[in-house]
């Protein structure tokens, strides 16, 4: 039956291509607010 219970691959380090954890769900945040920065700065250097 797809999409069952317990589909999907294992979390972190059980997950054979879990390398470095910059794309954690840990990080995914921190990403966003470090994107959200860099659209600000960039329009702000457009208005000047």
């Amino acid at each position: 039956m797809h999409g069952g219970k317990g589909s999907g691959a294992p979390k972190g380090k059980a997950n054979g291509r879990f390398r470095h954890g910059l794309y954690t769900d840990a990080n995914k945040g921190e990403i966003a607010c470090v994107r959200e920065l860099m659209r600000e700065f960039n329009q702000f250097a457009k208005e000047i």
